[in-house]
């Protein structure tokens, strides 16, 4: 018997060689790179407990979107814009504007039927 050289997956590309190759995902991947990039710049500005409460949404045309698990989150998340922008704009980020949106976290328990 011959002995194997290789394992079944040599040669197989990578997700992310993948998503270079076809422009529209390209493109896709790197706006969520842009986004985690400006949500790792103002992370250090957000208290714990907000810190937990957002996610970082879409960088388009210089306005990046920042998303609020709730109207609280979000409240307080539009105060700190300011600092938060400046943040980004002292990084020489491209950003212009932050939005904040609220859009709730999906509950993922178990509701008993009634």
């Amino acid at each position: 018997m011959r002995a194997r050289t290789g394992t079944a997956h040599e040669g197989a590309r990578s997700l992310e060689q993948a998503l270079g190759e076809a422009p529209t995902l390209s493109a896709l991947l790197d706006s969520h790179r842009q986004a985690a990039a400006c949500y790792a710049l103002v992370e250090p500005l957000l208290p714990s407990g907000l810190a937990s409460q957002l996610r970082p949404g879409p960088l388009q045309d210089g306005v990046w979107t920042v998303f609020a698990a709730g109207s609280a989150s979000a409240s307080k998340t539009r105060q700190l814009l300011p600092r938060l922008l400046g943040r980004l704009q002292d990084s020489r980020s491209d950003v212009s504007e932050v939005r904040v949106k609220v859009v709730p976290v999906a509950d993922s328990s178990p509701h008993s039927p009634r």
